[in-house]
């Protein structure tokens, strides 16, 4: 399976475009930018199959609405995210005005879930704490972690929005770390990073925390 991140918004959130081998192809967290995302699917000529997001935050969700304009798929989110993201709670002026829109085709995720790009499997791993319905993707075959804004290079999620919870984001950090520490991390913001490289510097992630 092949990747891109591309940096949305005025926050820089990372959008993962996903593709097989056929093009069939996935965004997962369209926070703004959404001309950029389209642009980036016509010039590779990528079919979109569906919209994955880690959580609902308005830096990862509010492209939603045009780019299903442009591409009407199904979105795939957390079931306990539905009802704050498509609220008018889910805005942040002046950097984010509106809300996106509920799409017509909503899938709500649980742990354990296999969610598909073309022919690859993606399995959905629930890690509340940086928001109750946080969830991370994993796509086992090339040692991928789509870890959203639960974990980042050298930090993690903060726990002081609403539904943030700081001894559930312990728990989904401890889940995470026993992944292989070849595990290459793609988070919600800022550089790529690994398992192994956290567990040895992320100073969130040491046994006095």
């Amino acid at each position: 399976m092949k990747w891109e991140s591309l940096a949305v918004g005025a926050l820089e959130a990372n959008c993962v475009v996903l593709w097989d081998e056929v093009r069939n192809a996935v965004v997962v967290d369209p926070g703004a930018d959404a001309d950029k995302i389209i642009r980036f699917l016509a010039d590779r000529q990528l079919s979109l199959t569906a919209v994955w997001l880690t959580h609902g935050h308005f830096d990862h969700a509010s492209a939603l609405t045009p780019l299903g304009k442009a591409h009407p798929t199904p979105v795939y989110l957390h079931e306990e995210e539905v009802d704050r993201t498509f609220s008018s709670r889910n805005r942040f002026p002046p950097l984010y005005w509106t809300a996106p829109t509920k799409p017509v085709s909503l899938s709500p995720l649980h742990d354990g879930d296999v969610l598909h790009v073309g022919s690859e499997t993606v399995k959905v791993l629930h890690t509340p704490g940086h928001s109750a319905g946080s969830v991370c993707y994993y796509h086992e075959a090339s040692s991928l972690l789509l870890s959203g804004d639960t974990l980042f290079r050298g930090g993690v999620g903060r726990t002081d929005f609403p539904s943030g919870d700081a001894d559930a984001l312990r728990l989904s950090l401890s889940r995470l770390m026993s992944f292989p520490a070849d595990t290459r991390i793609v988070s919600g913001h800022g550089a790529e990073t690994t398992i192994g490289t956290e567990k040895l510097s992320n100073p969130f992630l040491t046994t006095d925390n």
